[in-house]
């Protein structure tokens, strides 16, 4: 509970420059680094993914959230293009009469299936943006006036009606492409009421001839596409489809420190989800996987104790625009989440199956173009556990160059413990590659028991406080010379060997001073 203890511990570089003019005293003092560590200090890197909540009892809790889904009404349900080619041919008797009386007019319905998949009935749509691309191609070798009216495709309360000419000059076939907007049109696919799926096309055509005579066999073909069709707003049933979630990851960057050996356990974590879908349609939903993968990337544990199916709510006809809300939580009494935490995954790794009608078609279905179905997921770590033999690192830079003339080095270190862990303390000597070069502490290293700590409050009542002196002798010197880093580790541990829970409170402070007497050859 202390993961990322001596982050930022000693910040400053360690420099013995000042100790080279040989005109010093024989015995000469020089403070390296003071540090007052609270847990807001031990934890300001996990800003990156988690915030560290302080209660008004300065208790703390570690939060990490992310965004396990996010789908939006385009990744649910789109329209596809629609292409539709209707021929219109004349006959033996149309040519003979429009021959005889030079001109024709006659009607003709067309009823237009769209495309839909898996089982989708759309009853009206609420289009937001489109192209109603129409192409004419004649090959009968006269001038021609085309009405295409849609009863069902109206744009404020007017049905959809435009005329096109068709100019005979000689040559065929006569064409043409007309392009009409169909922003912010609504579309009733019910034709009449009776079907699904259906758009009614009426078509008016007068046909006058040019004095080159009509035959039978002559056709005038017209293909309608419309092309790039979103929507604002869709309703009728809308299949039964199952769509499942990209993985998602949650990095727990409390167990990204450098270190981590022992145990590390938080007495009452949890793993909340909540859901919030404005969908309007059944959603059934399920965790296929969520796990929790150690930072070697080597061990994992699964999440037990997951409803199924998931608490996903829905709005019906009457909450169109509406957001609902569902959530569940994973505690240590309902699930293995306490397990999932101890195995300290650097990753909490979830992914989702949806099924949207799957009871099939109990009622209207709609969706909106803001329509959409968020899953949040919030680890909360409440800062109340046991550790034992937990290794924690921090490094800092070090220099002790051109120092042959120094005979004897002590470097004392100061600590004041006001957190509830005995903790020990060691510093190591690094070349640039971190190749250990020698330690502070030679055997056992240095132990800082842990403050006392109120039994019936569980709140630290007194720190402790510890000074050592670090003899180092000319060879120790000579070892250290090419130092450029210190490593400070500290290997923590709760009370009686590391079984007894203990809160950390905002108000815990850890102070470290180190300082060097040096002894100087003149």
């Amino acid at each position: 509970m202390l993961a990322l203890a001596f982050h930022g511990c000693v910040k400053d570089d360690l420099d013995f420059k000042k100790l080279e003019q040989t005109n010093y005293s024989p015995d000469l003092a020089v403070p390296l680094a003071y540090s007052s560590l609270s847990i807001r200090d031990l934890m300001k890197n996990e800003t990156d993914s988690g915030i560290l909540v302080i209660d008004q009892n300065n208790f703390c809790t570690l939060i990490y959230s992310g965004q396990a889904l996010q789908m939006k009404a385009s990744d649910m349900i789109s329209i596809p293009d629609q292409d539709v080619t209707q021929t219109i041919s004349l006959n033996d008797s149309i040519a003979s009469f429009l021959n005889q009386a030079g001109t024709v007019t006659f009607g003709y319905t067309q009823n237009i299936d769209f495309s839909m998949i898996q089982g989708m009935e759309l009853d009206s749509v609420f289009l937001k943006s489109g192209i109603m691309k129409t192409n004419f191609k004649s090959r009968i070798p006269a001038n021609i006036s085309i009405t295409l009216t849609v009863p069902a495709l109206t744009l404020n309360g007017n049905a959809f009606s435009e005329s096109f000419q068709l100019n005979y000059s000689s040559s065929l076939p006569v064409t043409a492409i007309i392009s009409t907007s169909m922003d912010n049109y609504k579309m009733d696919l019910t034709n009449g009421g009776i079907a699904h799926n259906q758009l009614k096309v009426d078509y008016t055509v007068t046909i006058s001839t040019t004095g080159t005579p009509i035959q039978g066999s002559d056709n005038l073909d017209i293909d309608l596409h419309f092309n790039n069709p979103k929507y604002s707003k869709l309703f009728g049933y809308f299949g039964q489809q199952s769509m499942l979630s990209p993985q998602d990851t949650i990095n727990i960057s409390l167990f990204n420190a450098n270190g981590g050996v022992g145990s590390f356990k938080i007495a009452e974590p949890e793993i909340k989800v909540d859901f919030l879908n404005s969908f309007g349609f059944p959603v059934r939903a399920r965790i296929i996987q969520m796990q929790g993968m150690n930072g070697n990337l080597s061990d994992l544990v699964v999440a037990h104790g997951i409803p199924d199916p998931l608490p996903v709510n829905s709005p019906n006809i009457n909450q169109i625009g509406q957001e609902l809300t569902g959530s569940f939580t994973m505690d240590k009494n309902n699930s293995n989440v306490v397990a999932m935490i101890a195995n300290q995954p650097k990753y909490i790794i979830s992914q989702s199956e949806n099924e949207i009608n799957p009871n099939g078609n109990t009622g209207e279905n709609f969706i909106l173009d803001t329509s959409k179905l968020i899953v949040n997921m919030e680890v909360k770590l409440p800062l109340y556990g046991t550790a034992k033999d937990f290794v924690l690192n921090d490094t800092v830079n070090f220099n002790l160059n051109n120092l042959q003339n120094i005979q004897s080095l002590i470097i004392r270190t100061s600590l004041e413990n006001g957190f509830p862990f005995d903790t020990r303390f060691q510093v190591y000597f690094t070349d640039e590659n971190y190749m250990r070069l020698d330690s502070l502490v030679y055997g056992d290293n240095l132990l800082m028991p842990s403050a006392s700590v109120n039994a019936s409050t569980g709140k630290v009542t007194a720190s402790t406080i510890k000074s050592t002196d670090h003899a180092l002798d000319h060879e120790r010197i000579l070892k250290i010379l090419s130092a450029k880093k210190l490593i400070l580790q500290a290997g923590i541990s709760s009370t009686n060997n590391g079984t007894t829970n203990v809160k950390i409170y905002a108000d815990y402070k850890f102070k470290v001073n180190l300082g060097a007497i040096a002894k100087l050859t003149l």
